[in-house]
């Protein structure tokens, strides 16, 4: 009888581990070979979603990365010629500049002065350059964003062809408002 008891405590205790082994214990938070299996599925399919990472995404953005600098080289370097031959007194950058007739651009100047409620002074100088050729030295007067706003539509009309430079804008404060002058 002792025997049999002794028998069957141990089978019940045999029969308990392997069901504890198995399962774990949720109270004590020790975890069973189920669930050990299931979270290193989980953590064998993030190292496989990392060595995908590495292996072909990282190279495609790096290519990628490598293509954009070299581009933003190109443009830079474009850009900077622009800017020495824009800077250039040579006569051919004069002769790549645009003639206008006086009236015209006093009207087109206007009217987008006009529509951008600013009020704009305009002085002839003659060209450093050419005797034949005048530059315009203007000054607009008007609400910060209306002078804005006409700066943006002179530089953008594409038959004035405008390049703007030596730009300078002075803020006044008065008591009702500010105006801002630009001297170009």
């Amino acid at each position: 009888m002792r025997k049999r008891l002794i028998i069957s405590i141990f089978c019940l205790l045999l029969i308990g581990s392997i069901f504890l082994v198995v399962n774990g214990i949720s109270i004590l938070n020790i975890k069973g070979f189920i669930e050990i299996s299931e979270k290193n599925k989980v953590i064998d399919t993030k190292i496989s979603d990392l060595s995908d990472f590495i292996n072909i995404n990282y190279p495609n953005a790096l290519s990628d990365l490598k293509q954009a600098a070299n581009t933003l080289t190109e443009t830079k370097t474009g850009y900077e010629n622009q800017k020495v031959l824009s800077n250039s007194s040579d006569p051919s950058y004069a002769s790549q500049q645009k003639k206008y007739d006086i009236e015209y651009l006093w009207t087109k100047l206007g009217n987008y002065a006009r529509d951008e409620n600013v009020v704009i002074k305009i002085d002839l100088v003659s060209s450093e350059t050419d005797a034949s050729l005048y530059c315009l030295k203007f000054s607009v007067t008007g609400d910060y964003t209306n002078t804005t706003n006409f700066i943006y539509d002179i530089e953008n009309d594409s038959n004035l062809g405008f390049k703007i430079d030596n730009f300078e804008m002075v803020g006044t404060r008065n008591y009702r408002s500010i105006t801002y002058n630009i001297y170009l």
